[in-house]
């Protein structure tokens, strides 16, 4: 019964990316099932002879990081910019592109809404989270349309285990601030099973003591930045040896937040109701030795309910509006993998997402107003590795978008191509190039007096070379070094227009820069990182705001005697222009924010934690007229219980 069912969903659409591929004759450890199926990135991880350059941020580092989401695991990376400003929502932009034409994936399984295009990356637990993977250039055609400015795969925790383990962390501080987050799950014979629930909230966050007081802000507690968000996380598979597995992930998060307010205008808005559900089956069936089939089905559903005050007492009689959304995201993929040629790897796919929006304003007695799309990606690709040391990969797809309401369709086409060489074994050098697509969301083609159903898709030439050093010290310590230069040309930009206030097609734009940063385990006490990245755009009619032309950051971890580690994070960002009154701009000042974490373990099953976020207490605005958290001192213990 359970092959049947396995090769009934081989032939359904599915649309979570594949991971790597397994030679059916390979031993298959059930141990590693989920996080096997977990590998979005279809070159593996960074250093085993990719064409394109991956930052992989494992479980090591997220147990060290002193924030409760991902926007603040993200930040300190270089080429990354992170940002809250009007909804207090974390939007990622990636080597300076807009953030909605990021893809950002959970498992596989995309998360982008479809009327906006983005996600909030502020309401993404770390506690979930196994490791994030990111691709800030060329990126394999497997991804698919709507991939333009980057990738972010996000691997939720469990099938790592080889057995059971339960683990309860509790993290408190002042303003009412909790963080409890609990994780259970194992391996059972041929069952895989995890799951993680979590707890955080606080009534407000404090401001810099260098905050001057002004009309719209008292100083003290940021007014309006309350939270309350609460998520579960399931994961459970299902090992059937030579013939493949079956996966099942599913998640729910829901929050309330304040939204604070600009210092420089009058805002008050509130998310009253916040809630995505989602989740994915993957199966992996081998058809033969070397012939596999991958399919996947997700399913994505955000809630959302969105009130605007007329002033600061957030009363129900003075609502300027109340408006409601309902978005639902769901398609699939299936590929078709052959390894039968010599020295090759063959894969042919095709992948389908559809979204389904409607929104209201409920003060107004309005009816729903209702969007829908539809994106198909259809691609080949072939991995050639003619020896141990070299990889070329070349794919090509073909992908298309139809939107309901104008009975409209466009079709782009898109590549890749890249080629690694590993030469001594510590040195790799990887050379990448790649056409992506991005469409236009709903909100850019029909959101009232800004919508333009004429738009075109955005378009971007990539291309990527990169140096990375990477090998063992003879004090059997490690150390790494990587430099990456790269270029994007970037047609059809999606932006307001400063004269007819709706979105339009920007001219041709071209955006350069370096990456580079540096690892060292200088003893087994010591880790010390260091990281750089230059960001440089060209362009006759557009302004990249909020973004910094030099970014740097540092990382030390230190291992002292009696069970007690340190972690400091330390992140400059340079000055950069912000959006002014009409046609005008400003220049904002650098700025750095250090935070730390300190843990004293009482025995192997008790933990002590200390957590301080912008230890100095520093004034910053990520976004002109948004202060940000001053310092925040939270203390608490992890329990293991299994």
């Amino acid at each position: 019964m359970i092959p049947i069912i396995m090769v009934l969903l081989n032939f359904l659409p599915a649309c979570s990316l594949p991971a790597e591929s397994r030679r059916s004759g390979d031993s298959v450890d059930s141990a590693r099932v989920v996080y096997t199926l977990d590998e979005v990135v279809v070159y593996g991880s960074r250093g085993e002879g990719i064409p394109s350059t991956i930052l992989t941020i494992p479980r090591a580092r997220i147990e060290q990081q002193v924030s409760s989401s991902i926007a603040g695991l993200m930040k300190p990376d270089p080429g990354l910019l992170i940002t809250s400003g009007r909804k207090n929502s974390s939007d990622i932009s990636i080597r300076g592109a807009n953030s909605q034409s990021a893809l950002l994936l959970i498992d596989g399984r995309p998360i982008n809404t479809g009327y906006f295009g983005g996600a909030d990356l502020s309401l993404i637990p770390v506690s979930q989270i196994e490791k994030v993977q990111v691709i800030k250039g060329p990126a394999s055609v497997r991804y698919g349309a709507n991939s333009l400015g980057g990738i972010v795969n996000i691997v939720t925790r469990g099938g790592v285990y080889t057995s059971p383990q339960v683990t309860v962390r509790g993290l408190f501080g002042g303003l009412g601030h909790r963080e409890l987050n609990g994780a259970a799950g194992g391996n059972f014979g041929n069952y895989t099973g995890w799951i993680t629930v979590e707890d955080v909230g606080w009534n407000g966050t404090p401001l810099s003591n260098d905050f001057s007081a002004d009309g719209n802000e008292d100083g003290g507690t940021r007014s309006n930045s309350d939270l309350e968000r609460k998520g579960i996380n399931l994961k459970v598979a299902r090992n059937f040896h030579n013939r493949g597995y079956l996966s099942l992930m599913a998640g729910h998060v829901q929050a309330k937040k304040g939204l604070p307010g600009s210092t420089v205008r009058d805002e008050y808005w509130r998310f009253v109701d916040w809630r995505r559900s989602g989740g994915n089956i993957s199966n992996l069936y081998y058809i033969t030795r070397d012939l596999h089939l991958k399919s996947s089905l997700f399913a994505n559903l955000l809630n959302d309910e969105l009130v605007s005050y007329r002033d600061e007492t957030y009363s129900y009689d003075n609502i300027k509006f109340d408006s409601q959304m309902r978005s639902l995201t769901w398609g699939g993929s299936l590929e078709l993998d052959w390894n039968g040629l010599n020295a090759h790897e063959l894969a042919a796919g095709v992948k389908v997402s559809t979204d389904r929006t409607k929104r209201r304003d409920i003060d107004k007695g309005e009816s729903w107003t209702h969007s829908s799309d539809r994106t198909v990606s259809v691609y080949m690709e072939d991995n050639y590795q003619p020896g141990s040391n070299v990889m070329l990969t070349a794919g090509v797809g073909s992908y298309s978008y139809y939107m309901k309401e104008t009975d409209r369709g466009i079709s782009s086409l898109g590549f890749m191509t890249g080629l690694s060489k590993r030469w001594n074994g510590d040195i790799t050098t990887r050379l990448a190039a790649s056409r992506s697509v991005f469409f236009p969301t709903q909100h850019n083609l029909y959101s009232p007096g800004r919508g333009n159903p004429d738009l075109q898709p955005e378009e971007a030439r990539k291309y990527e070379l990169s140096l990375e050093f990477d090998a063992d010290n003879r004090s059997g310590t490690h150390s790494q070094f990587l430099l990456t230069v790269f270029l994007q040309q970037t047609t059809n930009q999606i932006d307001l227009s400063p004269v007819s206030g709706m979105f339009v097609n920007r001219n041709r734009m071209v955006g350069w820069g370096i990456e580079t940063g540096f690892n060292r385990e200088v003893n087994r006490w010591f880790d010390l990182e260091c990281t750089l990245s230059t960001l440089n755009w060209t362009t006759n009619d557009w302004t990249l705001y909020n973004t910094p032309h030099l970014k740097l950051s540092g990382r030390l971890s230190l291992l002292a005697q009696f069970r007690t580690r340190g972690y400091l994070e330390a992140s400059w960002f340079g000055k950069r222009r912000a959006p002014a009154d009409g046609d005008d701009s400003r220049e904002m000042p650098a700025y750095v924010v250090l935070n730390g974490n300190a843990s004293h373990s009482l025995n192997r099953w008790t933990t002590l934690k200390l957590v301080v976020r912008n230890i100095f207490d520093a004034y910053y605005e990520e976004v002109y007229g948004y202060p940000g958290p001053g310092r925040q001192v939270l203390g608490g213990v992890e329990l293991k219980l299994l």
